[in-house]
């Protein structure tokens, strides 16, 4: 038997230059072929479940304004947010707001103006309804 001529090797292929534009991938935690889920795993993508963060409506001192609104504080959510934060201590939440209605007087004072003591008890604890108590609703 005549021995085959060799055959010809394959020049080897010259290696690709890389693409500077590519960035490469980092090598994946679990086995090829695997469903992945497309954010990292224990951790959800953060675009996904942001929402809107709103500026609590809390008194810029020493005016007495609400940071959010600009509106003579407390203001109307700002009211709605102490009540349903003092909700069942009536009693404690007239004695924060008074003691609040105190360091208005004194800021205002010391701003140099002279405050409207019966319109700073009307917007401070003029609101309030201590006689009057919402009812729970009793579960079945």
């Amino acid at each position: 038997m005549p021995d085959k001529p060799a055959e010809p090797k394959a020049e080897p292929k010259p290696e690709p230059e890389p693409n500077p534009e590519r960035v490469p991938r980092p090598p994946v935690p679990w086995p090829p072929g695997t469903v992945v889920p497309p954010w990292p795993v224990n951790r959800a993508p953060a675009r996904r479940w942001t929402t809107r963060t709103t500026v609590p409506h809390f008194p810029m001192r020493p005016a007495w304004l609400c940071r959010n609104c600009a509106a003579a504080w407390p203001c109307g959510p700002a009211q709605l947010h102490l009540v349903t934060e003092f909700y069942g201590h009536s009693i404690a939440l007239a004695f924060y707001l008074s003691s609040n209605m105190h360091d208005a007087i004194e800021d205002l004072y010391a701003l140099g103006g002279r405050p409207d003591v019966q319109a700073l008890h009307a917007r401070f604890l003029g609101w309030l309804s201590l006689s009057v108590r919402p009812r729970r609703v009793e579960s079945l």
